[in-house]
C-alpha cells in the first residue's frame, strides 16, 4: 500500500469512528437527559407562562446543543469520508473493480444521501418547529406552541430512524474498508 493510500485509509477509518461515536454519544446523552429531567420535574422560570410540563423543554434545550455539536461533527466526517475514499481510489491505488471497494463506494453514497437528507431537509424543519414551540411557550401562547410541538414530535421518529440508519451504514463502511484493506493480502494481489 502506498503512502497516499495509507494516509487516506487512516483518516477515512478515523472519520468513520468519530462519526459513529458522535451519534452514539448523542443517543446516550438523550437517554440520560430526558429520564433525568422527568424525574427532577423542573419548573423553568423562562417558561413560567407555559402551563405544560417543563421537563421535556429542559432536556430538549440541553439536547439541542448536543445535537448541534453532533451535526457539526457529522458534516466534517462526511466530507472526510468522501474525500479520503476519492483519494484512496485516485492517488492511492484502491481498485474499484474489487467487490469490497464497490461496496465502499455504494455505502459512501448512501451515507452522503442520508446525511444530506438529515442536514438539509429534516433537521431544518425540526429546528424551526422546536424553535417556534420554545418561543411561543415562553410567550404563553400555549395553543400555538402545542401545534409546533406536535409538528416536531411528528418528525422525531424519522430523526431517530435516520440516526440508526447512519449508524448501520457507518458500521458497514468500516467492515467494507477492512475487507478492502485485506483483499489483496489474502490473494497476493494489490488491494
Amino acid at each position: 500500500m502506498n503512502r497516499n493510500r495509507a494516509i487516506a485509509e487512516t483518516v477515512h477509518l478515523s472519520a468513520l469512528g468519530l462519526w459513529l461515536g458522535a451519534i452514539g454519544v448523542a443517543g446516550a446523552a438523550a437517554a440520560v437527559a430526558f429520564p433525568t429531567m422527568r424525574e427532577l420535574d423542573p419548573v423553568l422560570g423562562a417558561y413560567a407562562a407555559f402551563p405544560g410540563e417543563h421537563w421535556p423543554i429542559a432536556a430538549g434545550e440541553v439536547m439541542f446543543k448536543v445535537f448541534q455539536i453532533t451535526d457539526f461533527v457529522a458534516l466534517v466526517c462526511v466530507v472526510l469520508v468522501a474525500g479520503t475514499l476519492v483519494l484512496a481510489v485516485t492517488a492511492g491505488g484502491l481498485s474499484v473493480r474489487r467487490l469490497s471497494a464497490k461496496l465502499r463506494v455504494a455505502v459512501a453514497i448512501a451515507l452522503l444521501v442520508t446525511q444530506g437528507w438529515m442536514m438539509f431537509v429534516l433537521m431544518p424543519r425540526m429546528v424551526h418547529n422546536v424553535g417556534e414551540f420554545w418561543s411561543l411557550a415562553r410567550a404563553g401562547e400555549t395553543d400555538r406552541a402545542v401545534e409546533y410541538r406536535a409538528l416536531f414530535n411528528e418528525d422525531h421518529p424519522k430523526s431517530r430512524r435516520t440516526f440508526e440508519t447512519l449508524m448501520v451504514f457507518i458500521v458497514v463502511s468500516v467492515a467494507a474498508t477492512g475487507a478492502s484493506l485485506t483483499d489483496g493480502k489474502k490473494r497476493g494481489a494489490r488491494p
